[in-house]
């Protein structure tokens, strides 16, 4: 029975399609994967993020080749720790394509470094 589900030695090709799997891959992990790319590219979070407490994530419209997204980021709370050297950040982020349509949306908890008082 385990040879029946091995992948050893087989190659696989996933391509996004208009149907079926393919599409709904291309909807969920790549557009969720491009999203963290953008922001990761603003740099606000380098070298102040500690850790990544929660994640969570609902997918709203497709998206296929072809669509231009945009990410908007926002700060919906956040909160000193005990330690006066972290804090906890929470964030928002809205997946946007050209057709002003939110495609994803995303919810972050962060264990942040913050600057001494």
């Amino acid at each position: 029975m385990q040879e029946l589900f091995s992948v050893r030695g087989k190659k696989a090709i996933v391509t996004g399609g208009t149907r079926g799997i393919g599409y709904m891959i291309a909807h969920g992990l790549l557009v969720q994967s491009l999203a963290i790319g953008l922001i990761a590219k603003l740099g606000i979070m380098r070298s102040t993020t500690i850790a990544l407490l929660s994640s969570e994530a609902r997918f709203l419209v497709p998206t296929v080749a072809g669509d231009s997204i945009h990410v908007d980021l926002r700060i919906a709370h956040k909160r000193l720790a005990r330690r006066g050297d972290r804090g906890l950040l929470w964030r928002r982020a809205a997946v946007i394509n050209q057709n002003d349509e939110v495609v994803l949306e995303s919810r972050f908890v962060n264990l942040m470094r913050v600057r001494p008082t």
